[in-house]
């Protein structure tokens, strides 16, 4: 055997190998891709998740609070998976949604979905998912294990707020049911 095959057959065996031990590296999960949504769709989101304190997270990639927060509720939401649920809506413009959104979302790789609100009448949503809402952001709605609104966050406000909202619904002890 000639030293050009035994360098072929080396070469060979190092990428088998290399292949080999990476198939067993846990990959990251794929990051969502944002989905168009109406008042429907992010009310069908709310309820699909009934039994669970559901945050539902009104953002924009040109909103910096919404920005900054973002990462805290991917935090939450894995240190109280089971019990909580993110239902993340952003306002960008629906032509962004392979843009700045999915840039965004590739960036952080949120393990919840992702919707881009796609309504002819802004207003009109507003009213139809929370009338006391003035539609700015960034909003954040808190709601209980029964699914009724508990609290809600809008305009500039301390995730350490929010956070002191959830503990007690997140409590499944006698003191607390939850509700």
């Amino acid at each position: 055997m000639g030293v050009s095959t035994r360098v072929f057959w080396l070469t060979v065996g190092i990428v088998a190998a290399t292949a080999l031990l990476s198939c067993g590296e846990e990959q990251p999960p794929a990051a969502p891709r944002a989905e168009l949504a109406d008042l429907a769709r992010v009310r069908q989101a709310l309820l699909a998740d009934a039994g669970k304190v559901v945050l539902v997270d009104f953002w924009a990639t040109w909103c910096e609070p919404c920005i900054e927060s973002f990462p805290e509720l991917i935090r939450w939401h894995d240190e109280h998976a089971g019990d909580l649920a993110v239902v993340s809506v952003s306002l960008d413009d629906p032509e962004e949604r392979d843009g700045r959104v999915q840039v965004f979302l590739d960036r952080l790789r949120p393990p919840f979905a992702a919707l881009l609100l796609d309504v002819e009448n802004f207003h009109e949503f507003v009213q139809g998912f929370n009338p006391d809402w003035n539609g700015g952001i960034p909003a954040l709605f808190v709601y209980g294990r029964d699914g009724e609104l508990r609290h809600q966050f809008v305009g500039l406000y301390e995730m350490a707020e929010v956070e002191k909202a959830l503990v007690p619904l997140l409590d499944r002890g006698p003191a607390g049911s939850g509700n």
